[in-house]
């Protein structure tokens, strides 16, 4: 059974940052489902790596869409980022230290993070962005 798969509720509107979200649910689903059939650390590690990398790109793509569009909500959202981008960081650390077990909980715990990230803040600044302002081409 799939955890985190795209659905609609998770739209922006935006195609960008809307393939960008399908991505990193489907990075988490990947993750949710190596940790839940057993991955040693150091593979562990190098799957949240990698989530935490795609996620840093897609922060600042999404980023410089709320600046051009002179959103106020940019300076909230870059300190979000960077707090999702911390947790991934201590639990990558963790787990390298053999502090934390890579648990099928732990992927959800960070995936969950995302996906309600772009279920309340992304979509409250891209329609507030929308509506102040224009709608930029894709």
């Amino acid at each position: 059974m799939r955890y985190f798969q795209w659905n609609e509720d998770l739209m922006t509107g935006v195609a960008l940052l809307d393939e960008q979200h399908r991505t990193l649910l489907a990075m988490g689903e990947n993750l949710r489902q190596a940790f839940l059939h057993g991955v040693e650390s150091d593979q562990a590690v190098q799957l949240l790596e990698s989530l935490s990398h795609y996620s840093d790109f897609h922060f600042a793509t999404e980023e410089a869409w709320l600046e051009a569009n002179a959103a106020p909500y940019l300076h909230k959202q870059h300190r979000l980022h960077q707090d999702i981008l911390q947790k991934m960081g201590d639990k990558i650390l963790a787990i390298r230290k053999h502090q934390l077990p890579a648990t099928a909980g732990i992927a959800v715990y960070i995936v969950e993070g995302i996906r309600r990230h772009i279920l309340e803040e992304d979509r409250e600044a891209i329609h507030w962005s929308r509506r102040e302002f224009r709608v930029l081409a894709e």
